[in-house]
């Protein structure tokens, strides 16, 4: 009896041990809390799982069809940027060279696209540009011209139709240039960026200059100035206009051509010169955007911009 009685309590033990350390491996709950088990099916864990399935994956990059960094471009000597080499002055693959400053300063050089390639030197780019701005550009030229090369991004189409961006990094007064690259494939990229149709819209960001109900005396010149942002799908170039709407007569131009071009995204300050009639009272005048087809557009769903004084 005594052995059974001994048997029986070490089994007991053996259980007791057993069982505190499986609950010691298992998850404790917080009080108040449900176990972790149960998270999944809870609001909080629904909310992450739409938040997740909100998220709008990115389109793929395009293909790389040439690249290169830090490559020096002698004078007089051209350079293929499908194939990511010099050549001759006679390869037809052949897209621009560069000689040195026209006036002998050595502050500039003269870049010379070699047609059918084109670049909008016009243009530049504080931060390397997307791909899909360079491809939709409106503004490329094989026009020559004067550039001053440093660390800026230059959107070109290469002799064989594709898309590029070029950084210049310096220049050698001397010798030449330096420059990086990128030549994408537009074949590839095609099927995963498909162009979509060009939007112009704007978006009203501040009165830089006289706000709404400024005093200003009876004939008085002064500069309206207003400061928009292209929140269209458009390069705004400097073919597009702030032309006048309609509203009193303060003596503004019919047309202003925008002092530089806007890609999506950016801001730009538009000014006009006016002048305060001669008779005191409350004046208005309103302005809209025009785009280098000649088509209207405003902001903020195709509203005016506008001043308004009193004069005294």
């Amino acid at each position: 009896m005594k052995l059974k009685k001994h048997i029986g309590i070490f089994i007991l033990l053996v259980a007791v041990a057993l069982s505190g350390c499986a609950r010691s491996n298992a998850p404790a709950a917080t009080p108040g809390q449900p176990a972790p088990e149960t998270l999944a099916g809870t609001q909080a864990a629904q909310t992450l799982e739409a938040q997740s399935a909100a998220i709008t994956p990115q389109p793929p990059a395009p293909n790389l069809f040439s690249s290169g960094s830090a490559a020096f471009l002698p004078y007089q000597t051209c350079f293929d940027l499908d194939a990511g080499q010099q050549t001759s002055e006679n390869d037809p693959a052949c897209d621009f060279k560069v000689e040195p400053d026209p006036s002998g300063a050595g502050q500039q050089m003269g870049f010379l696209p070699v047609a059918p390639a084109a670049f909008d030197i016009n243009f530049v780019y504080q931060t390397e540009p997307r791909f899909e701005q360079c491809r939709d550009s409106t503004s490329l030229t094989n026009t020559v011209g004067l550039i001053n090369p440093i660390d800026y991004f230059v959107c070109y189409q290469t002799s064989d139709g594709r898309t590029g961006i070029i950084m210049f990094q310096d220049m050698d007064a001397a010798n030449g240039i330096t420059f990086d690259w990128k030549t994408f494939d537009n074949a590839q990229a095609a099927g995963l960026t498909e162009a979509q149709p060009l939007q112009d819209s704007a978006k009203f960001v501040a009165d830089v200059t006289v706000p709404d109900d400024t005093v200003v005396p009876a004939g008085e010149t002064f500069i309206k100035t207003w400061r928009l942002r292209n929140n269209g799908t458009s390069t705004w170039t400097l073919d597009y206009k702030l032309v006048f709407s309609h509203g009193d007569d303060l003596q503004s131009p019919a047309a202003t051509n925008i002092p530089i071009q806007v890609p999506p995204g950016e801001t730009v300050d538009l000014f006009v010169e006016l002048t305060a009639p001669e008779q005191p009272g409350e004046y208005v005048a309103h302005w809209m955007l025009m785009n280098a087809n000649g088509d209207l557009f405003g902001v903020d769903d195709n509203q005016t911009i506008y001043t308004k004084i009193v004069v005294e």
